[in-house]
């Protein structure tokens, strides 16, 4: 989804990440992408 792309956004919601045990309970997320050159990638990428 963000692939190729300055800047993104990731949908978060239940249907994405499950429902939520703690609904009272404040929430982060945190995200970590690595660039690299199109030469080097295999197509997959981790979040």
């Amino acid at each position: 989804a963000c692939l190729g792309k300055r800047s993104c956004s990731i949908k978060i919601s239940g249907a994405v990440f499950g429902d939520d045990p703690c609904k009272d309970v404040a929430k982060t997320l945190s995200v970590e992408a690595r660039c690299t050159s199109p030469s080097s990638t295999d197509g997959s990428f981790q979040l």
